[in-house]
């Protein structure tokens, strides 16, 4: 109650309006003790309101305590950090003062750095300036020696031209006496000349008279020797004439008879025959053959066949063809009817190798003991032939004797197949980079690169079971030494069948089966090759995945004239199949090594001896040619080429002039060519000459070969 009391009284105290309102309060108070109702209640009502005012004095005073004792906390929290933040302005203010201090230092190094600079270049500038002096100096010290020696070296030189000088002047006088003396010795001899040239005038015209006599007398006995000479030549070209002469067959027959008024005939139209044998006469046609002696080929005769037929009242137009170099005219002469048509197609040694050489890779199956080997001899004679080139052989059974191909190389016995057999992908590889190589670089393909390749592989089933065979030998040697020659076999000759055709290199190989897979090879890699198939596996091959383009009714036909065939005797019987042109067809391989080897014999002969161009009655022997031939080398016989053009297989060899002059013809499709592929002569004497129909325009080549001189 005091301390309420004592607020009371220090607020009454401090604010006036209060002292005012408590001043009224009293008032108020005073009128309560009065008695009066009213003022009674105006009295309670002022204490009431001055003890509320006390009270709240109390709390406000109660509330500022608070207030300034918060106050006073803060401001200890705010001086604490305060002084914290003056602390932190002073390190600023010393890290500032050092900042500065460095920069300073730096400023003043980087103006010591400038001064450096300034007299490093002064420096520089002073020892250049005193190399440019010293050079200078040295050039002038040069320059000065070379003027003195120049000095001294003309000064020597006008000292030799004075003394040269003087030494013409005297050498000129002596030469100018020299000279006048040399016209009056001239002019002596001219004297003596002129008399000794008129003498010699009247001893040369009787000179000349004398040589004259002499020279007519030896032309008149060399004109009596020409002449005899002529009349002998004469006698001999008619008797030569006589010789060669065409004949007719002089026995009496119909088909003599017959052959005898053809050759009349044709000889009336200028075309010169000579009757040389009668054919096998075969249900009444006749094949005549004849000697051509001033005849173009057959294209001169046909033109008068049908006058021939009309003439001889021959019931057929007669057929004209070449047989072997003769002339040959089939007539019908009776009108006999022909057996049954045989089921067997019989097809000419020509028309095989026909269809062998349109072949690159070609593949011989068989068993052993069906004529492999003598197949493949055949054909390394025709291809040898063909391409002018030599074989390489791989003969693992020892098949091909080495004295017979003494220019091939023979690789023998299994071990020397094998370790030779990447010779052909080799090849392939090595012609396959250098075409990539030249045509990048725009350049030609090498003629070593163009030439053709002929590899021959004997029993490839042998081959590839003696690579399996080594392999396993070489099981002990560490791998990375291995030689790995089975996957080198099936390497080398798949690129040789896949890719030779491209590269001029050609395949040919013998198997004993016909699966493909027996040998690690893909499927398809027997189908690169053209096919031979020997005995029975003709017949077997016909039901093959080989021959799967044949058409049923054609398989038929062939099983069937392959037991036509074996019924007519046959022992060798070959069927030939070539998947690229699907053809197909029997042929019979009984001696046909021995055909291409008399062939090879007959090409290997020298020329026959050319025929005079000259015509008469008289018959023609043996005895005419040997004397020809003996005079020939004696007499000045005037000897004229065969006529027309030459042909790249009639056993015949032109000179490369005559062959470029008078034309080749093509063997495939007979058109003459004068146009030589390359300069080389390769080996065997033989060119190549281009087709001008070639492969465009229907012929099977581009390219052939001929035999020369």
């Amino acid at each position: 109650m005091t301390q309420i009391l004592q607020s009371i009284g220090t607020s009454i105290t401090r604010k006036p309006l209060i002292s005012a309102w408590l001043a009224a309060v009293g008032v108020s108070a005073t009128l309560s003790l009065t008695g009066n109702p009213i003022a009674t209640r105006i009295g309670d009502c002022g204490l009431v309101g001055l003890l509320a005012v006390a009270t709240t004095e109390q709390i406000s005073k109660r509330k500022n305590a608070a207030a300034l004792k918060a106050a006073q906390v803060d401001k200890t929290q705010f001086e604490s950090e305060q002084r914290q933040l003056e602390q932190q302005l002073e390190a600023l203010s010393k890290s500032q003062k050092e900042l500065d201090q460095a920069e300073t230092k730096l400023i003043t190094f980087q103006g010591q750095l400038k001064a450096d600079k300034k007299a490093l270049d002064l420096r520089e500038q002073t020892y250049k300036d005193r190399i440019l002096i010293e050079q200078t100096r040295i050039a002038e010290a040069k320059a000065e020696k070379a003027v003195a020696s120049m000095q001294a070296k003309l000064e020597a030189a006008l000292a030799d031209k004075a003394a040269v000088q003087s030494e013409y002047t005297i050498k000129m006088g002596q030469v100018t006496d020299t000279a006048k003396k040399a016209v009056a010795i001239k002019e002596e001899h001219a004297q003596k000349l002129t008399a000794a040239a008129e003498k010699a005038i009247d001893t040369r015209d009787q000179v000349l008279a004398d040589e004259r006599g002499q020279v007519n007398g030896v032309l008149e006995r060399l004109s009596r020797e020409i002449n005899a000479m002529a009349q002998e030549l004469a006698a001999q070209k008619g008797l030569v004439a006589k010789l060669q002469a065409p004949k007719d067959f002089p026995f009496r027959s119909l088909e003599a008879d017959t052959a005898n008024a053809i050759r009349q005939y044709l000889h009336q139209r200028g075309i010169i025959l000579s009757c040389d044998r009668i054919g096998k006469v075969h249900y009444g046609s006749t094949p005549i053959y004849f000697e051509p002696i001033t005849c173009e080929g057959i294209k001169t005769i046909e033109p008068h066949l049908d006058g021939l037929t009309l003439d001889l009242a021959l019931n057929e137009v007669p057929k004209v063809a070449l047989d072997q170099g003769k002339v040959k005219i089939t007539v019908q002469l009776s009108q006999e009817k022909a057996p049954k048509k045989s089921l067997i197609n019989h097809i000419s040694i020509g028309d095989v190798e026909k269809h062998l050489l349109e072949c690159f890779h070609i593949r011989v199956n068989g068993f052993t003991g069906s004529g492999k080997s003598t197949m493949l001899n055949y054909l390394i004679n025709l291809f040898e032939e063909d391409m002018g080139a030599r074989a390489i052989i791989f003969d693992p059974k020892v098949d091909f004797p080495s004295a017979k191909y003494p220019h091939n190389r023979v690789y023998r016995n299994p071990r020397r197949c094998v370790e030779n057999i990447d010779m052909i992908g080799d090849t392939v590889s090595v012609r396959q980079e250098s075409k990539v190589q030249n045509d990048e670089r725009g350049l030609p393909i090498p003629e070593s690169h163009l030439e053709q390749r002929l590899f021959l592989m004997d029993e490839l089933k042998n081959q590839y079971d003696a690579a399996l065979a080594k392999d396993d030998e070489e099981m002990a040697i560490p791998k990375a030494e291995r030689g790995n020659y089975a996957r080198s076999f099936k390497r080398s000759v798949q690129s040789g069948l896949e890719v030779g055709r491209g590269l001029n290199v050609r395949v040919i190989f013998s198997t004993v089966t016909d699966d493909s897979s027996d040998f690690g090879f893909k499927n398809n890699v027997f189908k690169q090759s053209a096919t031979i198939y020997l005995a029975n596996q003709a017949i077997t091959a016909l039901d093959s995945k080989y021959l799967t383009a044949v058409e049923p009714e054609k398989k038929a036909q062939l099983k069937s004239e392959y037991i036509a065939r074996q019924d007519a005797g046959q022992k060798y019987i070959a069927l030939f199949y070539n998947g690229a042109t699907n053809d197909v067809f029997y042929f019979d391989a009984e001696g046909i090594r021995d055909i291409r080897s008399a062939q090879n014999s007959k090409l290997d002969e020298p020329p026959k001896t050319p025929m005079l161009d000259m015509t008469g009655q008289p018959e023609k022997n043996a005895q005419s040619i040997d004397f020809q031939v003996s005079q020939s080398s004696t007499e000045p016989v005037t000897l004229t080429e065969p006529c027309g053009p030459w042909t790249a297989k009639d056993g015949q060899r032109p000179t490369l002039a005559q062959a470029l002059k008078d034309g080749v013809k093509c063997p495939h499709c007979g058109t003459i060519s004068t146009t030589q592929k390359g300069q080389k002569v390769e080996k065997g004497n033989r060119i190549r000459m281009g087709c001008h129909k070639g492969k465009t325009n229907g012929c099977k080549v581009d390219i052939f070969r001929v035999q020369i001189k």
